[in-house]
């Protein structure tokens, strides 16, 4: 785990990954519909009124719908 940034804890459960953010991190939180990884998209728009948004999941390595959770600021995800 030592070449991934400080803000990221990997922690391997049996049927996913989940992605523990620091507190400080802001942005959106989603949740890959395909594995079920939750982490923090970090971007300036609103999507409060997007259900689902189509990105790149780096556990499943492709591009996925991901269910958005709602804001992520200074809240411990995971």
């Amino acid at each position: 785990m030592g070449d991934l940034p400080n803000y990221l804890n990997v922690v391997k459960g049996i049927e996913n990954i989940v992605i523990c953010m620091e507190a400080s991190i802001r942005g959106w939180l989603i949740r890959c519909t395909n594995c079920g990884t939750k982490w923090v998209l970090e971007v300036s728009f609103d999507l409060k009124d997007s259900k689902l948004i189509y990105h790149y999941c780096k556990v499943c390595r492709k591009n996925t719908f991901h269910e958005v959770l709602g804001r992520a600021e200074k809240m411990n995800v995971g």
